[in-house]
């Protein structure tokens, strides 16, 4: 290897060392949630308010999702300090990994009190009639600066933006399915073959394309925030579902007339 690929690997080591928390000035609180892979509770770190994540043991991939998830967030550091919850590190408790950020909101996009499209705009420190351009543009602000550090969240969805009423802005939180895919020696958490957790907010074709991988996000953003703003789509999940299928056969229809003209 040489001298300029170990001093980067060098100054990586010292980074990810500089974030280890410590495990015996945490003490764990209440459940938060849990998604498909994680458990998410509450914590304390030196006084202060933190949000502890484990994995789940039964699942066997676990392990696997939470260890990318600490890349990912440790090789975002000052990336986007307004639209991403501020990771503090990891360490070991009674054996087990966790992951812990320094809080920041407790609600999601589709929280239910966000059903107020009133309260949400409140929160985001705008009028209701401001809240469809704020919305969009925190969303493709957070992705741009995720993008800029050439990783691709491939995971957006509502549950996954925390709104921050503190800071006024959406948090992107849930790495677990990020790859980094601008790595110069490796490529994080990108498997060609490997789609997100969830289908209904991801572009037709699923999968990312590595000529054009960030364009997987950017359409994720759009459905995200349909979902949030039409009643319809805020309301009901199988809503989303068949609008997803309607927008997948126009694509099908469109390449087929494609082939044959």
């Amino acid at each position: 290897m040489s001298r300029l690929a170990l001093t980067f690997v060098a100054l990586a080591v010292a980074r990810c060392a500089a974030l280890t928390a410590s495990a015996a000035a945490l003490s764990l609180g209440s459940p938060l949630g849990s998604g498909t892979f994680g458990c998410v509770r509450w914590g304390e770190l030196d006084g202060e308010l933190v949000v502890v994540k484990t994995a789940k043991v039964a699942e066997q991939r676990a392990a696997t999702y939470l260890d990318t998830e600490a890349y990912i967030n440790a090789h975002l550091q000052g990336a986007a300090p307004d639209h991403l919850a501020p990771y503090l590190g990891s360490c070991t408790v009674d054996d087990e990994k966790v992951l812990v950020w320094r809080a920041s909101g407790e609600r999601t996009l589709m929280s239910a009190e966000y059903d107020d499209l009133a309260l949400l705009a409140s929160d985001l420190g705008c009028s209701e009639a401001e809240l469809p351009r704020v919305l969009m543009s925190q969303l493709l602000s957070a992705v741009g600066h995720v993008h800029a550090r050439g990783v691709v969240h491939r995971d957006l969805k509502p549950e996954n933006l925390l709104v921050d009423p503190s800071s006024r802005t959406l948090r992107l939180i849930d790495f677990g399915s990020a790859c980094e895919i601008g790595g110069w020696f490796t490529r994080r958490g990108f498997q060609a073959d490997r789609g997100p957790c969830s289908v209904l907010y991801c572009a037709p074709e699923q999968l990312v394309c590595q000529e054009a991988p960030y364009a997987f996000d950017v359409y994720s953003c759009a459905i995200v925030w349909l979902r949030t703003l039409v009643p319809g789509l805020r309301e009901s999940e199988e809503a989303l579902f068949n609008w997803r299928l309607a927008v997948r056969d126009r694509v099908v229809s469109a390449r087929r007339h494609g082939a044959h003209a």
